[in-house]
């Protein structure tokens, strides 16, 4: 953390302020595939007995997950020749977190005699992944002599959140129940992929692709059991699932890197 501030991990693959020459293909790969499976429960059990009987039980459960990750590939201000390969050149950032996460609570109350029961249970889940993938090439001076240039940024960031609430009370006179469930799924990713500036020598094709395959999940179960004379039993479940990408691929800029080195240079 940075001034008590959470900060994102960081996969980062590049080549920067030099020149590189391949007889055969070159690449330049960044990849994450950060997973999270988290699963907890809760039980409570309360049994009264008496002429007189009063019980009550409660159970509750909250679980939160977080995925925040930069994942950068990338060639920038290269030097002399720049980059060459014989064969292809491929900058690729490719992200595949995974949250899985299943929240239950459970509670059972029983009144053997005159009286009553009473039963609560609460069940959350929020998950989130906040991602950045790019791939890309800037100030960049870039030469094949068979073969393509191919940048690729791919997210593929899935969550499945799953929230379960039941609740049971039984009573000879009065019983209450109430069960409760939120799960929340959100992504909000940013892909990107470009090569802008640069100065591009490509004997095959270019290809320039952001890719965003994310997917969220999210769902509660809720139930509420109540028996007596005088009965109430109350369900409220809530599940979201929210996916937010802001996706972009181009290509633009044309950059004369000589004046930029010599410009350097002096």
């Amino acid at each position: 953390t940075a001034a008590m501030t959470p900060q994102p991990a960081e996969v980062l693959a590049y080549i920067t302020s030099s020149s590189a020459k391949a007889g055969g293909s070159l690449a330049v790969s960044a990849a994450e595939a950060a997973t999270i499976a988290a699963d907890i429960a809760s039980e409570s059990i309360s049994i009264a007995v008496g002429a007189i009987a009063v019980g009550a039980s409660g159970a509750g459960v909250s679980i939160a997950n977080d995925i925040n990750t930069v994942v950068k590939a990338y060639v920038s201000s290269t030097r002399g020749t720049g980059i060459g390969a014989g064969g292809a050149v491929s900058i690729t950032a490719k992200d595949t977190s995974t949250i899985t996460a299943h929240a239950n609570a459970v509670s059972f109350s029983t009144a053997i005699g005159l009286g009553g029961a009473g039963a609560l249970s609460l069940s959350f889940a929020n998950n989130t992944i906040a991602n950045d993938v790019e791939a890309y090439a800037t100030s960049a001076k870039i030469v094949t002599t068979a073969g393509n240039l191919v940048i690729t940024a791919t997210e593929a960031a899935t969550i499945t959140s799953t929230a379960v609430a039941s609740a049971a009370a039984f009573g000879a006179f009065f019983s209450a129940s109430g069960a409760g469930a939120t799960s929340d799924a959100t992504i909000t990713t940013t892909v990107l992929a470009y090569a802008d500036p640069v100065e591009l020598d490509i004997v095959g094709d270019v290809k320039i692709d952001a890719i965003s395959t994310a997917s969220a999940t999210a769902t509660t179960t809720g139930a509420s059991l109540s028996v007596a004379f005088i009965v109430v039993a109350v369900v409220k479940t809530e599940a979201t699932a929210t996916v937010r990408p802001t996706v972009e691929s181009r290509l633009g800029g044309y950059a004369d890197l000589l004046k930029l080195a010599k410009a350097r240079d002096t």
